[in-house]
């Protein structure tokens, strides 16, 4: 069985498309922005990822996803 690469990126922005059976209070349509654990192998530089409802902030209708997609990782030490 081939071993699959590790796709890169942590940051993330988008429309929920589906959501799981837990409690997260995430909808589908709704416009989202967060970030992936680093430690997965499955990265953001997606056409799709799945994120927990915990690590997604909703995101403003006047906000674009390029910006926002930005904004998950700006609190984060360059170090």
């Amino acid at each position: 069985m081939a071993r699959v690469a590790h796709r890169l990126g942590s940051d993330v922005a988008g429309v929920i498309v589906a959501v799981g059976g837990g409690p997260g209070g995430r909808y589908v349509g709704e416009r989202v922005f967060g970030s992936l654990s680093p430690l997965r192998r499955e990265g953001s530089c997606a056409e799709s990822c799945i994120v927990a409802a915990s690590r997604l902030t909703a995101m403003p209708d006047d906000l674009g996803f390029d910006v926002a997609a930005c904004l998950a990782l700006q609190p984060l030490p360059a170090g």
